[in-house]
């Protein structure tokens, strides 16, 4: 199916419309690594230590609970706020002790988060990594008019562990500091289109392509008539010269 829409949804929407419908991450260690990825990079919150993962973006909450299912005892409830419009995926308090235990971190609003335990030595963890990641603070810009991808952390070692996922795939980063978050970010279209094949977004990836494409295209033939309109007037005041 083709879930690239277009004019309906931004480009970044349409990516994470894919890795939603994906069916890649299949086994449990992926999920685990795919939910570090989101509860590290989202806007998540601790009330009466109960953890709350609040998004305005419904696709990401349904991401989130359907990954929780397998891990959790499924005690979620996800609540829309008519006044800020955010979704709010709320666990309970025996749900949320159990989901730092199974992402193996000590906390997700201290400083001194613990990354060291996070388990991502098979490659389709660093992948369900990265997806889950991008679904919770990524963005790509409309590549009718930039190329820009980028995933915001508020800790620089999540930034770092983004960065070294990538790597694995030969997608090539940078980590920049933005007020008080870390953004890994990448402006190369060529490893643009690497990383949306690692989140598994054919769709996009085959867009940003035609894109790209059409833009070398139009490049070339302005190339073109710059050169031959250079030539010409080259000709032009030769001619003149000689007269």
């Amino acid at each position: 199916c083709n879930f690239y829409i277009e004019g309906a949804m931004s480009f970044s929407a349409n990516v994470k419309n894919e890795i939603v419908k994906s069916e890649i991450i299949t086994a449990r260690h992926c999920k685990i690594a795919a939910l570090s990825g989101i509860f590290l990079c989202g806007n998540v919150s601790v009330e009466e230590n109960k953890v709350i993962l609040s998004s305005e973006n419904k696709s990401l909450i349904d991401f989130a609970d359907n990954l929780l299912e397998s891990v959790c005892e499924n005690n979620i409830a996800v609540i829309k706020d008519n006044i800020t419009r955010k979704y709010r995926l709320k666990l309970n308090n025996k749900d949320s002790s159990r989901l730092l235990e199974i992402l193996k971190i000590n906390c997700f609003l201290c400083d001194n988060v613990s990354l060291n335990d996070i388990d991502l030595s098979k490659q389709c963890c660093k992948r369900a990594f990265i997806m889950g990641a991008f679904m919770a603070s990524g963005s790509l810009s409309n590549p009718d008019k930039t190329y820009h991808l980028e995933i915001i952390s508020k800790i620089r070692g999540v930034a770092e562990l983004i960065k070294d996922s990538f790597l694995e795939f030969e997608v090539e980063s940078k980590i920049l500091k933005r007020k008080d978050s870390f953004v890994l970010y990448v402006k190369n279209s060529e490893v643009i289109s690497q990383a949306l094949l690692v989140m598994n977004a054919s769709n996009a990836l085959l867009r940003l392509t035609n894109i790209r494409i059409e833009k070398n295209f139009k490049n070339n033939i302005n190339r073109r008539v710059n050169f031959e309109s250079s030539n010409i007037c080259k000709a032009a005041k030769a001619a003149s010269a000689q007269i």
